[in-house]
């Protein structure tokens, strides 16, 4: 059993390191793609929430509380696909 517990211990040891190593290098790669396209990115949410209020013809326009909430919305789905 102790065996077995060693080796638990050293395989969870070696996937942690592995899982550090892999942030570390992928770091540089997200701060670039970060600076580069958050702004891009951001535009495209805006662009996405702001055609999902603008009402439907024959439709009445939203509340403001509606409207920012649907635009809350939209942005997180958008954001989760």
């Amino acid at each position: 059993m102790q065996k077995f517990t060693a080796e638990w211990q050293r395989i969870e040891h070696d996937n942690l390191k592995a899982d550090i190593m892999r942030k570390i290098n992928n770091a540089e790669f997200e701060r670039v793609h970060k600076e580069t396209h958050d702004a891009l990115d951001q535009t495209e949410l805006e662009r996405r929430a702001e055609e999902a209020v603008v009402p439907k013809e024959g439709e009445e326009p939203l509340t403001e509380d509606d409207r920012s909430l649907l635009m809350k919305k939209t942005k997180l789905v958008s954001m989760t696909k």
